[in-house]
């Protein structure tokens, strides 16, 4: 077993001595994501739009009911678990992390999980504030099965019906039964069902499971309660554990014991959706688009393994997910940012100068912020996210967890030092792509680089039967072409791992950042120093990757001098990168750029397409010129950019 692959998670006997402080060594494991089909269908169309425009009244308050289902007699092969919580301890169940019992006590403890994780996003603006109902009982009971609302076969028009009944029946049995909740004085809505979830049916053996989701209904179909008052239309849904099929395998003479699984994750990322955010993985496929570099992707999927006393292995998963990045952050919170200087636009910072950029994973205090990201144009629709991602931004070599309930959730990141009460920090980035050195600490990150391009968020959609139109973004399908993404990350070593289902690395790779310097590994792969050879010290239109438009078309800014990882990095952006610059005004921002050609008419030639129309601008005489003029063309209209082959070759 390398060392450079094994995440080991230690629970020491000081360690529970020790306010349930956990001590972590991290590797490069992922569960691969899984999707139900059909339930990018549940999310009503303009539902984003809606929530960014809406009044953010009651936006920091968050409503989850806990709900049973009718008990199973006989026990339904097709979904785990009898339709009712585990409210008992479970001596069968090894592990700490997610251990039954799984009560009111316990649910609110991974909500307060919820809690710190989106202070950290928010960098301490945004405090969540959620009750947890019922009080007086285990669950609110719905009238049928698990299986009936979740029926194994059922078409997708079958599937959105019993959720959609799921939904409001859920939330009209909690308000028949609990007259003091009110329902009004909550922004967001949650519901935890008992069981466990269909992403995390790895055996394929409980087809009935509930999926975790998002769901937004139309007029007419939401939960109507406080007394036809209140018009409950959206609600994130959640498992009450995402452990089951529970395996075991021997490596190296060491027994692995997998299919444990925390909340933490799967909550992060619902919520999320209730916040505002997207999917960004291929909504169509469950292909990974952005990889683990957002939660909104593959981000909760990181596995930690904890050491048993017999000296077996546990691997774990979801419990320290990574932190959204810039674009999802900046749905939620970017007028916050911009008040506190934590993002910046341009032209509202300086170029030609030496910019700082402190890690995303840095507790900042005080006045006096860093910026966390930099907003940069490519064009009128596409530009650029500069951010900086540290796994270990303190630089103690690791991050150790806080947890509650004799370990069974935990709660949030804390430093390695002895602090008594342990204290919260922002390291939920200590399991992205980095290097590992031979004493197991973890050194890597640097500056990532988003790509947006918000004509396919915006202008791109489809049309349903009804002839209503909805943009990518509405229709939470902003990733679901390979060569045509709404949100990409720029890969610094030039290789587009991520979203490749021939990639090995669909997580990403400790290459995928910005930094000066290259690392220096021993023969085992461990990380040793940062040598002298350049890595990706600047991202510009000639280097590669290529800072261009998706038409490969230049932008008039650049990335340079940019230094190596650490909690506060430094970089420049750059402008007039060209010796001489010549303008050609067509008066019309629709238009195409095709690549330089050779042409029997002049050496190298550009040709611009606009409307039926194309032009060539050719290189003569040490300038470009449109020597030629306009001339009529048949062509199809193109929404991509044009491409070249050699024919003879």
């Amino acid at each position: 077993m390398k060392k450079n692959t094994i995440l080991i998670f230690f629970v020491l006997v000081a360690a529970l001595l020790s306010a349930q402080k956990m001590f972590l060594q991290k590797a490069q494991q992922f569960q691969k994501l899984a999707e139900h089909p059909y339930q990018n269908q549940l999310i009503q169309y303009n539902f984003r739009q809606d929530l960014l425009k809406k009044d953010k009244t009651n936006f920091n308050r968050l409503l989850v009911i806990l709900v049973d289902f009718a008990e199973e007699y006989p026990d339904d092969p097709n979904t785990t678990g009898n339709g009712k919580f585990q409210l008992e301890p479970d001596s069968t169940y090894i592990y700490s992390v997610g251990a039954p019992p799984h009560n009111r006590e316990y649910f609110e403890a991974n909500l307060e999980a919820l809690k710190y994780y989106y202070l950290a996003v928010s960098a301490g603006a945004y405090e969540l504030h959620y009750d947890v109902y019922p009080k007086n009982m285990p669950a609110y009971t719905l009238p049928k099965s698990m299986g009936y609302y979740n029926p194994p076969g059922a078409s997708s028009e079958l599937f959105v019906s019993r959720m959609e009944e799921y939904f409001k029946t859920a939330f009209e049995t909690a308000d028949s039964i609990d007259e003091e909740i009110d329902f009004a004085s909550y922004g967001h809505y949650m519901i935890i069902h008992s069981g466990s979830d269909w992403q995390h049916d790895i055996m394929g053996d409980t087809p009935s499971d509930l999926p975790s989701f998002f769901i937004k209904v139309g007029d007419g179909k939401e939960a109507v309660v406080d007394n036809g008052t209140v018009l409950i239309s959206h609600s994130c849904n959640v498992p009450e554990t995402i452990s089951q099929d529970f395996y075991e395998n021997e490596e190296n003479g060491t027994i692995i014991h997998s299919g444990f699984g925390a909340l933490n994750a799967v909550i992060a990322h619902e919520f999320g959706h209730s916040l505002g955010m997207v999917d960004l993985y291929n909504v169509y496929n469950s292909s990974p688009m952005v990889g683990v570099f957002d939660i909104m992707d593959s981000g909760g999927s990181g596995i930690l393994i904890d050491e048993l006393d017999n000296g077996d292995l546990v691997y774990v998963e979801g419990a320290l997910p990574t932190l959204p990045g810039a674009f999802s952050r900046n749905l939620m919170f970017r007028d916050s940012y911009l008040e506190r200087g934590l993002l910046k636009e341009f032209p509202d910072f300086n170029t030609m100068t030496e910019l700082s950029l402190s890690a995303i994973s840095a507790m900042q205090n005080g006045n006096d912020l860093v910026p966390h990201t930099y907003k940069i144009p490519l064009n009128s629709k596409e530009y650029i996210l500069v951010e900086n991602r540290n796994v270990d931004p303190d630089g103690d070599g690791g991050t150790a967890v806080f947890g509650a309930l004799d370990g069974r959730v935990i709660l949030y990141p804390t430093p390695f030092e002895d602090i008594s009460p342990p204290p919260p920090t922002y390291e939920y980035d200590y399991l992205l792509p980095s290097f590992m050195k031979a004493n197991g600490s973890a050194i890597g990150g640097g500056i990532l680089v988003w790509h947006i391009n918000e004509a396919i968020l915006y202008d791109e959609g489809q049309t349903d039967s009804s002839g209503n139109w909805t943009s990518n973004f509405d229709a939470n399908t902003v990733n679901t072409g390979f060569y045509h993404r709404g949100v990409s990350v720029i890969e610094a070593d030039g290789l587009t791992d991520l979203g490749s289902n021939y990639s090995m690395y669909w997580t990403g790779t400790p290459y995928e950042y910005f930094h000066k310097y290259k690392p220096i590994l021993d023969t085992n792969g461990l990380f040793v120093n940062w040598s002298q050879e350049p890595w990706k010290p600047e991202l510009t239109a000639v280097t590669k990757p290529p800072l261009v438009d998706s038409f490969n078309v230049p932008g008039l800014y650049h990335l340079k001098e940019i230094g190596n990882p650490a909690k506060k990095m430094s970089f420049k952006v750059e402008s007039g990168s060209f010796d001489t610059t010549q303008i050609f005004d067509y008066a019309t921002s629709s238009f195409i750029i095709g690549p330089v050609i050779k042409t029997g008419f002049n050496e190298d030639n550009i040709p611009v397409l606009i409307d039926n129309k194309m032009f060539l601008l050719s290189y003569w005489d040490n300038e470009w010129q449109d020597i030629i003029g306009e001339f009529v063309t048949n062509f199809p209209r193109s929404d991509f950019p044009l491409q070249k082959v050699d024919l003879n070759t």
